[in-house]
């Protein structure tokens, strides 16, 4: 499928893909990220300690 995608106005990609390649292109930039904002809320501490 087309795909162009931006990341803060910078073009990342603008090429097909499949949506398979997106997908898991989007979870393994973003997961790891948003878990440690999680794991931070949920021990109510700052991200960095949250992850050691």
């Amino acid at each position: 499928m087309p795909a162009r995608l931006l990341s803060n106005d910078a073009l990342l990609v603008d090429q097909p893909m499949s949506l398979r390649d997106i997908v898991t292109g989007l979870a393994e930039a973003e997961l790891p990220g948003h878990t440690k904002q999680l794991l931070a809320l949920l021990h109510d501490r700052p991200v960095a300690e949250a992850t050691r």
